[in-house]
């Protein structure tokens, strides 16, 4: 099984399959993580990057449950949402982060949080 995030051209695909997808898409970054197997989808979720992130509208198709679909895509969520999180232990400014990269996070314990950034979202900055 492979869980992958829900490419434009794919969405007709997963909807015939039987999996409805309710959620429509925000300018935040959140976005659906598809279920594959053997080339069919046969599950979602919906990762919603707010603060904290969460994830949503999750549905396997009846005949695949039991299977550890979901877990699988819940453990896909978490591992992508500790991928778009990146800590700076001292607040500076990351170099490797343009001026668009999303404002730092502070929780109070003297670490900075940048959410909202998924993989390939940050570019090297031009000197």
């Amino acid at each position: 099984m492979k869980i992958l995030p829900l490419s434009a051209g794919e969405a007709e695909r997963v909807v015939a399959a039987g999996l409805g997808l309710a959620r429509r898409p925000r300018d935040d970054g959140s976005f659906y993580l598809i279920a594959w197997e053997d080339g069919e989808p046969v599950g979602h979720a919906y990762l919603a990057l707010d603060d904290p992130p969460e994830l949503q509208d999750v549905e396997v198709l009846p005949t695949h449950r039991r299977r550890g679909v979901a877990s699988a895509l819940t453990q896909a969520a978490e591992n992508e949402v500790r991928a778009a999180t990146l800590f700076v232990s001292d607040g500076t400014r990351m170099p490797n982060f343009t001026q668009t990269s999303p404002r730092p996070v502070s929780h109070g314990c003297g670490h900075y949080c940048y959410r909202g950034m998924r993989k390939g979202f940050a570019q090297p900055m031009k000197r």
